[in-house]
């Protein structure tokens, strides 16, 4: 008998089970250290490449002001991917949210902090640790404002509250969205590319819902016109950033071709 999965619920995981307390952050840098390595092992090891387009947007922003970067949850690597870029590509050191921190509690050594999305109270909490973290230049919190894994080209876009909560309690915040493509292109791995779009500087909030709206219809023509970039195959502006030794039969054809 064939089992039916689901593979992508509409319910957050903490919904499924009873409240735990909140986890909070506490970096060590040889925690911090010793996940870089891992990480970038772990992506080398899977993917023939990682690619960024426009790095030197990441320049453009306020540097009084923090950063919250904002990108697609797409699938198990985002995470992994969304810690090499900050510490390895962008040189930020990120703080994140994991609603499962409890499964894995040693990433709190690395900038993880919990999210209970079961009760408001604990929710507030997880936000206002965010919103503290950010209460001085040059910090950093990476966000998946949709809050649940989707689907690579599901639409519409529809993030919650929670990145607009942020910025409306900030004197000031740097909104970095990120379009990110898990792809085959002309490698026998997936390649990721990764499109760093032109810092938001927000002063003031004046009306939340008007502007996670007006941030949702951005971020939706943002992917669409990345993924419409890399369908006709202009990925000239794509830096890598990463890359994976060629196997063997990558080897192989090459050898063939520059033979005939």
């Amino acid at each position: 008998m064939r089992l039916k999965q689901d593979l992508y619920s509409v319910r957050p995981p903490s919904l499924e089970r009873e409240s735990l307390p909140f986890i909070p952050a506490e970096v060590n840098k040889f925690w911090q250290i010793g996940t870089d390595i891992v990480f970038k092992h772990l992506l080398k090891g899977k993917f023939a490449a990682v690619r960024i387009k426009n790095r030197h947007l990441l320049k453009k922003r306020d540097k009084t002001k923090p950063v919250i970067i904002y990108a697609p949850h797409i699938c198990w690597w985002d995470g992994i991917l969304a810690y090499f870029l900050c510490r390895q590509i962008f040189g930020l050191d990120m703080r994140f949210m994991v609603e499962e921190l409890h499964l894995l509690p040693m990433m709190r050594k690395f900038g993880a902090f919990s999210i209970d999305k079961k009760s408001p109270k604990s929710i507030l909490k997880s936000l206002n640790f965010a919103v503290n973290h950010l209460n001085s230049p040059q910090k950093v919190f990476y966000i998946y404002p949709q809050g649940i894994i989707r689907p690579q080209d599901y639409s519409p876009i529809e993030f919650g509250s929670g990145i607009t909560y942020i910025a409306s309690n900030l004197a000031g915040v740097n909104l970095i969205p990120l379009c990110i493509r898990y792809c085959f292109l002309r490698n026998t791995s997936p390649e990721i590319l990764v499109e760093v779009k032109k810092p938001m500087l927000v002063d003031k909030v004046e009306n939340r819902n008007e502007m996670t709206a007006h941030l949702e219809k951005h971020f939706e023509e943002a992917l669409e016109n990345q993924r419409l970039e890399i369908a006709d195959g202009n990925l000239k502006n794509y830096i890598t950033v990463l890359q994976k030794n060629d196997n063997m039969f990558r080897k192989f054809e090459k050898n063939l071709k520059n033979n005939l």
